[in-house]
């Protein structure tokens, strides 16, 4: 086939059977045929065409028809709309906020002994389940405008005092705001007649029958009516009452009837913006006279402190945030500049406590659990600070007196940046090491011999009754007396001499001028310092230890003086110093301290308190 070449000349290729003559006629046929056809086609194809025009047409025309009749009537209910406004003017002004939610919110609440509920408009603003895990009285505030939530507590009023914290809680807080209470587990153990007759105010026709164990659940608006309540009683002290469930509907006001006019500057703005997010802060968010938030703190003489950082370290305890910033701020010469709160995970409203007062807040993402994380928090503050800035009332008595003591103080300090950075940062236990950050502090591998200064009277205080090593029973017992200097511009006396060689002086003579005290008498009774000694006397006491580490006699002591007994603290060289009766006393080791050739010949040292204390326990 490639060198096959076209013959022009060729005859038309005729099949066998087929006559070239005869077949012309047969052709002219088919030809003739063919042709009908290929007409009857095109006319189908015609009409087929003009039928899908006409579909075309119709549905144009249908299309056009739909969007007038959609134009006229859109124009047909505008023009009623105007007609309605022009008619109803008062309705629609109070109701222009309908567009951003309901006039009315529908409130959901579960009391139950291993859980609690509550919900608003079917969002769940609280879901605590779990049986012997934050127990008692829950509350939420709302707002009255917009049913978002201000605050959220929870008070153990199986526990003492309790109930206190919780008329204090709900005091501070605005009227006309949406309380909504609810009971998990027991709430009733300690909810004394105070409470309860506040409870009572609110409007709670339950509250002074609710008993061991018993459901409660509650919705009022303070200052206002009841909304809401339900009660389920306890069949007997081994059961709990049935599960509770509450619904209410809850009117909302005009957001203009809520708030107050604040100034148009940097601190009225700081105010309204954490009035309108967050409650119970009392006096902040009053109209007059409302708290200050900004302080000119008195002029501090000769100055040389205020530009020291001071890192402040917070979790989620607001309401303590509050008032030691406040405190803080009102020191003379308080720097707010200098001052950063450190917060321990991202928690909103301790964070809205450190705007409201203009300051500095950094969160971080917390690491490690329990003990281990409060660790990594101190570690992640003194880091970010050193990075940001470079360079009890019976026993003590004098603002102005300070100590050298070789363990350092656990709730305020002051160290240098190059001891941390040098030494501490790059030793800090790591995550997984359930360590007490304060007691590595302490460990005579990290201290290598140095001491603290402290004040005789601590500018520190212990507020929380709660937490990861702390309850009720050790705020009230160790915590609640210890004295607490308020008042500031102290002048510190025999500051020149607290340092290393100037401090063993002052104490060789204070010994050369002290004064034993009796000790054949009990150290638990009352009269173990006699009260018609001179006031100015300085007294000793001397107690047996064998060695820097034998705290056997001493912790004996410490109970019987209702000191802090926990662990052994406050020491200088196996020798304590403290105020009892209104007198400095000198507590010394023997043979221990260096200090323990003071004592007289004549003088035992005392031995097992242990009887002394179970007598006075018996009396």
């Amino acid at each position: 086939m490639e060198n096959w070449v076209p013959n022009p000349r060729a005859k038309p290729f005729v099949p066998t059977g087929y006559s070239y003559r005869s077949g012309r006629g047969q052709a002219r046929a088919a030809n003739f045929w063919a042709a009908g056809s290929l007409r009857a086609l095109t006319g189908r194809r015609c009409i087929g065409k003009f039928i899908k025009a006409g579909i075309l047409v119709i549905l144009l025309v249908t299309a056009a028809f739909n969007l007038m009749y959609i134009f006229e009537t859109g124009k047909k209910l505008s023009n009623k709309e105007e007609v309605e406004n022009d008619m109803l003017p008062d309705l629609n002004k109070h109701d222009s906020d309908s567009v951003a939610g309901p006039r009315s919110v529908l409130i959901d609440v579960v009391s139950s002994r291993e859980s609690v509920f509550m919900a608003v408009d079917g969002t769940t603003v609280l879901e605590d389940e779990g049986f012997e895990k934050n127990r008692g009285i829950h509350i939420t505030i709302l707002n009255q405008a917009t049913g978002s939530v201000m605050a959220k507590r929870v008070f153990d009023t199986y526990s003492q005092q309790e109930d206190d914290a919780m008329v204090l809680f709900l005091n501070m807080v605005s009227d006309g705001r949406i309380l909504v209470f609810a009971v998990k587990d027991e709430g009733s153990f300690q909810l004394k007649k105070p409470a309860r007759d506040f409870l009572t105010s609110l409007g709670s026709e339950e509250i002074a029958s609710i008993w061991y164990r018993d459901m409660w659940a509650f919705v009022t608006v303070k200052g206002g009516k009841k909304i809401g309540e339900k009660h389920s009683k306890a069949p007997n002290l081994n059961s709990w009452g049935e599960r509770v469930e509450l619904k209410a509907e809850v009117p909302l006001i005009d957001s203009d009837d809520v708030g107050c006019q604040w100034p148009d500057n940097d601190e009225g703005k700081r105010r309204k913006a954490f009035c309108s997010k967050v409650e119970g802060y009392g006096s902040v968010c009053h109209c007059s006279g409302p708290a200050p938030i900004s302080f000119k703190s008195p002029v501090l003489p000769n100055n040389k402190v205020s530009n020291i950082p001071i890192a402040v370290i917070a979790s989620d305890r607001p309401h303590y945030l509050y008032r030691m910033l406040q405190t803080l701020l009102s020191v003379p010469g308080a720097n707010p500049k200098m001052v950063t709160v450190f917060i321990d995970g991202y928690f909103e409203e301790p964070f809205a406590v450190t705007k409201l007062f203009g300051l500095r807040g950094i969160q971080h993402t917390p690491l490690g659990l329990k003990n281990a994380r409060i660790s990594q928090h101190y570690k992640a503050s003194l880091t970010a600070t050193f990075n940001l800035y470079p360079g009890y009332e019976h026993s003590s008595k004098d603002p102005a007196l300070l100590y050298r003591v070789e363990t350092m103080p656990g709730l305020g300090w002051l160290l240098k940046r190059s001891l941390y950075k040098l030494e501490l940062e790059p030793q800090w236990p790591t995550p997984e090491k359930q360590w007490d950050w304060d007691m590595w502090m302490r460990s005579s591998g990290i201290r290598k011999e140095r001491e603290c200064i402290i004040p005789d009277i601590s500018r520190t205080y212990h507020f929380g009754s709660k937490g990861l090593n702390m309850n009720p029973y050790f705020q009230e017992v160790y915590f609640k007396k210890h004295s607490l200097q308020a008042e500031g511009d102290i002048k510190l006396k025999d500051v020149d001499r607290m340092k290393k060689d100037g401090y063993e002086s002052l104490i060789l003579e204070l010994l050369a001028k002290a004064q034993p005290v009796n000790h054949t008498r009990s150290p638990c009774e009352k009269t173990f310092i006699p009260s018609s000694l001179p006031e100015d006397i300085v007294l000793t006491i001397y107690i047996e230890m064998t060695s820097p580490t034998d705290f056997a006699v001493w912790k004996s002591l410490a109970k019987c003086l209702h000191i802090w007994d926990l662990d052994v603290r406050g020491f200088h060289r196996s020798m304590w110093r403290l105020f009892l009766s209104g007198h400095p006393v000198m507590v010394i080791g023997v043979p221990a301290s260096p200090y323990s050739s003071s004592k007289p010949a004549n003088v035992q040292p005392l031995k097992n308190l242990s009887q002394h204390i179970e007598e006075a326990a018996n009396r």
